[in-house]
Order: C-alpha cells, then structure tokens, then sequence
C-alpha cells in the first residue's frame, strides 16, 4: 500500500457531500397559502364580531350602573313615587349617553313592583345587532334590584 493512495483515499474523505437542490413540493405550499388567506379570513371575523359588540356591552353596563345610582339614592327616601325613580333612572343614564333606554320606551323596558318593605325595579330590553347582510345577532339584558 502506497502512501499516495491512502491519502487520497483519506482526502477524499474529508470532503463534504455535495448539496442536493431541495425539493420542492407545490401542493404543500398552495395549502400553506389556503390556510394563510383561511386564518386571515377568520380574523377578520373575530375583529369585526368584537368590533359590534362590545358597545352593546358598554351600554348594558352603564343601564347596570344606573341601577345602582337609583338603589343608592332613593334607598333612604320613604314613600317614592314612579315619577321620582323615573326620574333619577333617567338622569343616571344622560351622562352615560344610553339609546336603548329613553323617555318613550321607559314604560315597556321598565317594571316597578311595590311591596311592603319597597319596591323592585326590573330593567329588560333586547337589542339587535346587524352582523354580515342578514345575518343579526339578538342579545336579551334584565337587571333588577330591590330598594327597601
């Protein structure tokens, strides 16, 4: 055995393997493409579903909020009449600046229930929200409380 031979033999060896050009699968990438276009698609929606409901939930909020002002302010008066809870509801909602909730359809959203001890006033209203063409979304709201 020559020393020329084993050295190229070991030269030969130390070379790197040659890159083989990589393989490209198009089907795998028109899918990668799909599920891009899929997923910003989905997105969107989400985007646009929380985009029309989240004032629906500000205003039930703030109608939950103006509840409370009632229950604090007329929780010490004795003997209240409709007109005075009509009329601090109302008021607690102008700052807040409510539309479901007006001066006309105060008789048919809100309830007031006496009793001995003081009186339930139970708020319910639905509101509907147009979505995509025909498609809406109905959301049912009641609140109550109960004033002594």
């Amino acid at each position: 055995m020559s020393l020329n031979k084993g050295f190229r033999g070991y030269f030969f060896q130390l070379q790197p393997k040659r890159a083989q050009p990589m393989k490209v699968n198009k089907y795998q990438q028109r899918g990668s493409i799909m599920m891009l276009v899929f997923s910003v698609v989905i997105l969107l929606f989400v985007i646009v579903l929380i985009i029309k409901v989240t004032p629906v939930y500000m205003e039930n909020m703030a109608i939950a909020s103006a509840l409370d002002k009632v229950h604090e302010e007329l929780n010490e008066e004795e003997d209240v009449r409709d007109n005075r809870i009509r009329q601090v509801f109302l008021t607690a909602l102008v700052p807040q600046n409510v539309d479901v909730i007006n001066s006309q359809n105060y008789e048919e959203i809100v309830e007031v229930q006496r009793s001995d001890e003081g009186f339930e006033m139970t708020v319910t209203y639905q509101q509907i929200v147009p979505l995509l063409g025909n498609a809406s979304l109905l959301f049912d709201f009641e609140h109550s409380i109960e004033v002594p």
